[in-house]
């Protein structure tokens, strides 16, 4: 009989994170091994995600818990006064800090868990501390006896902030089986900002599988009226400060100054949606860039994008781990140029799989773009490379193999949750 693995996940919009969840969930290996289900935090933006992906997996549950980074993010992004969202949302902060959401989203996870009873309960969550229900699901998991845990930190870890903290922290370390991150310096800030066991946390690549191109470059472009002969530059995220849109688009109004003959041969797609766009659609009419900068929105088809540029770009200023973006970039072959920022150096290694600059020098931005647009030869030089460096480290079969040898390492090893015990994990080459 198949052992019982259940995914929780909490996130206020489907994102990157997400992205090895669902590749575990539609993994053969996984399923033929596990009966895998999938509980996660309802709100409608992420159901409309997990529809997405996973429509035709069938054991799913969306689950009501309380939580106000939802309503937080519609009233960044509805165009209300700072001040008055300040108002609004204080009454929320409050049910927080009196505890109100951790007590009804114990009661809500456990009855939840109490229902399943899985052999392995995988918890995906953003960062760290990163979605508070991802944390109240250990404790309601162990009250409803589930023995085994994994738990995946998408991010970078916060310091802790109080006796609250370093209280969930302790049992958390006791009681989580595996932590795991996609970057090294995900892990270390685990361990330097939450002290949590070097010994219980592995570190495990991103992946991304390789998406089918809907769409080629032609049609498109066509889409947008841009012709053939333009240099496509695209850049995927969240509309937001950390993901360094205004640096990409001061670039292009520095080219713009500098050259306009080679300006008025760019076509540069953001795409994505969030709190920075109408901020960032204001850029675009007050520096006259016109028809060459394109803010998307949301697309489900953000992968035809990749596959049409000439220059994938992501100029992030923190806060990052390791982007299923740029891995989708590399294992079609793009040129990227990107930041030293977390696991990004794990991904391209500068001046060999693409271009990486320091976040606090992405003033050099336009530079580095004019210099790859004008070189064909060094960016089919990158976009090969980077391929290469995929197909080697970040294939989708190779990360389901290590989470599958993690969950049989977790399933077998001793209930000993004293931190006494000592496991050996690989780490990536």
């Amino acid at each position: 009989m198949k052992k019982t693995l259940l995914f929780y996940t909490d996130c206020f919009i489907f994102g990157g994170c997400e992205n090895v969840l669902v590749n575990l969930i539609q993994s053969s290996e996984v399923r033929n091994l596990y009966d895998v289900r999938l509980a996660y935090a309802s709100n409608t933006d992420y159901r409309k995600g997990i529809e997405d992906k996973l429509g035709g997996f069938a054991t799913k549950y969306p689950v009501r818990v309380l939580g106000h980074n939802n309503l937080f993010y519609r009233l960044d992004t509805g165009g209300l006064n700072r001040y008055a969202g300040y108002l609004v949302k204080f009454p929320f902060v409050i049910l927080q800090m009196f505890g109100v959401y951790a007590v009804y989203n114990f009661v809500r996870l456990y009855f939840l868990f109490r229902k399943f009873r899985p052999d392995i309960l995988h918890i995906n969550n953003g960062g760290y501390p990163g979605a508070y229900s991802c944390l109240m699901a250990v404790f309601s998991a162990k009250a409803a006896g589930v023995r085994r845990i994994v738990f995946t930190v998408n991010n970078l870890a916060w310091k802790q902030r109080g006796i609250i903290d370093r209280m969930v922290d302790g049992y958390l370390k006791k009681q989580v089986d595996c932590f795991t991150t996609a970057s090294a310096l995900a892990r270390t800030r685990l361990i330097e900002n939450r002290h949590f066991l070097p010994d219980r946390i592995v570190q495990v690549y991103n992946a991304m599988g390789r998406e089918t191109v809907r769409r080629g470059r032609e049609e498109l472009l066509a889409e947008f009226g841009v012709t053939q002969d333009k240099f496509v530059l695209v850049t995927v995220a969240l509309l937001t400060a950390r993901k360094g849109q205004t640096y990409l688009l001061k670039a292009l109004s520095d080219i713009k100054d500098r050259d306009t003959a080679l300006f008025d041969r760019i076509v540069l797609f953001l795409v994505g949606d969030g709190e920075d766009r109408p901020r960032l659609e204001q850029f675009v009419r007050e520096h006259g860039l016109g028809k060459n900068a394109v803010i998307t929105g949301y697309r489900k088809d953000y992968y035809d994008f990749i596959n049409a540029a000439d220059l994938f770009i992501l100029p992030s200023l923190r806060d990052e781990d390791m982007p299923l973006v740029i891995l989708s970039a590399m294992g079609l072959g793009k040129a990227v140029v990107s930041t030293k920022v977390s696991g990004i150096t794990e991904e391209i290694r500068d001046g060999v799989d693409g271009k990486l600059l320091d976040p606090a020098g992405l003033d050099n931005l336009a530079p580095a773009i004019e210099a790859l647009l004008n070189d064909r030869a060094r960016r089919d030089q990158y976009g090969k490379s980077a391929k290469r460096r995929y197909d080697d480290c970040f294939s989708l079969g190779k990360i389901v193999a290590e989470y599958l040898r993690i969950y049989g390492i977790v399933l077998n090893r001793k209930p000993d949750f004293n931190g006494n015990e000592s496991v050996t994990w690989r780490t990536p080459n």
